[in-house]
């Protein structure tokens, strides 16, 4: 095709330029198209011809060629071709410099530096995985206590396998803080409830017995223990005063329990009681893709909130939504 195209323009170029020099043409009409004709054959070769570096944009591409072409007849196909071959064949200049020493980054020393830094759960993660300084794992696990804990647990779990015995103990001691803090929270509720009890006790109660699961501080018979702990209480601030956000939170006990009946239950109550299904569709998909009901899944996704903080939500909707049915 190329081969043809650039033959196509010699011949209607030099039709062209022959014709009207020995009075072939009557006027100058057949010149004019036989050497449109070889400017847009010339063009196109170009095109196909080219390296992409130097068909960006495309537009202006097209528009400079073709202009050169018909605006300077035979000179300007030659050139430009001369160009073209000059640019493509001429050696590039290669940089000796392989490599670049980078700087010793420190890490951040609170939450608002590491939010706007190059630092974040990924880059601690690797830095105590894999950097060979105690002092810059130590700094790493430090660098953690001011990330959302949801992020921190993990990396501080994995600083406990550290071989070294320092960053080891700083980071139980980490874990052990934010057991702590939620065991002492629910403590005060605890007795303050006793005196005196309210619905937002109770919920505050619930979500704190929550935050131990949400958060992985416990595994087996204990998660199972802090979830029953989060039903009751989310129970009896549902008996209490009706709300949409407590069915919500009530629901996903139920879904960490694999209560799916009990679950659903609790969503279908919160979006009777004014919570847009947008609210707890993700939620609802979650249950129908466990029951294997996948047919459902595309359709309650596709009304998601789209501000919903959920963990990869954006990412779930897109593989699913853009799936042919299940």
């Amino acid at each position: 095709m190329k081969t043809l195209l650039i033959l196509i323009a010699v011949i209607a170029e030099t039709l062209s330029i022959y014709g009207q020099a020995t009075g072939i043409w009557s006027n100058w009409t057949w010149y004019w198209l036989l050497h449109a004709l070889a400017a847009g054959t010339y063009t196109c070769a170009c095109l196909m011809l080219l390296p992409e570096e130097y068909k960006r944009p495309i537009a202006q591409s097209v528009l400079f060629i073709t202009v050169i072409a018909f605006g300077i007849p035979v000179a300007g196909m030659i050139g430009l071709t001369m160009l073209y071959v000059v640019l493509v064949n001429w050696p590039k200049k290669s940089n000796p410099i392989i490599w670049r020493r980078a700087d010793h980054i420190e890490l951040p020393a609170d939450t608002q530096d590491i939010s706007t830094s190059m630092f974040g759960a990924g880059a601690l993660k690797d830095i105590l995985l894999y950097h060979p300084d105690p002092e810059r794992r130590l700094d790493a696990v430090k660098a953690c206590r001011y990330i959302p804990n949801r992020e921190a647990i993990p990396l501080f779990r994995l600083a406990v396998t550290d071989k070294e015995d320092d960053i080891r103990l700083f980071a139980f001691s980490c874990i052990d803080n934010i057991d702590n803090n939620l065991t002492e929270k629910i403590g005060n509720l605890r007795l303050k409830l006793e005196k005196s009890e309210s619905t937002s006790m109770l919920i505050h109660l619930g979500e704190l017995y929550w935050e131990f699961y949400y958060l992985g501080l416990s595994d087996g018979a204990i998660t199972k223990t802090y979830l029953d702990f989060a039903q009751i209480y989310f129970e009896k601030a549902a008996n209490k005063e009706p709300r949409g956000q407590v069915y919500i939170k009530l629901g996903r006990v139920h879904l960490a329990q694999n209560n799916l009946h009990e679950a659903e239950k609790c969503f279908q109550r919160a979006i009777e009681l004014g919570i847009l299904e947008e609210k707890v569709s993700l939620y609802l998909a979650e249950i129908a893709f466990r029951r294997k009901e996948y047919f459902r899944i595309a359709q309650l996704l596709r009304v998601i909130d789209e501000n919903l903080d959920g963990e990869h939500s954006e990412e779930i909707q897109e593989y699913w939504c853009e799936q042919p049915s299940k």
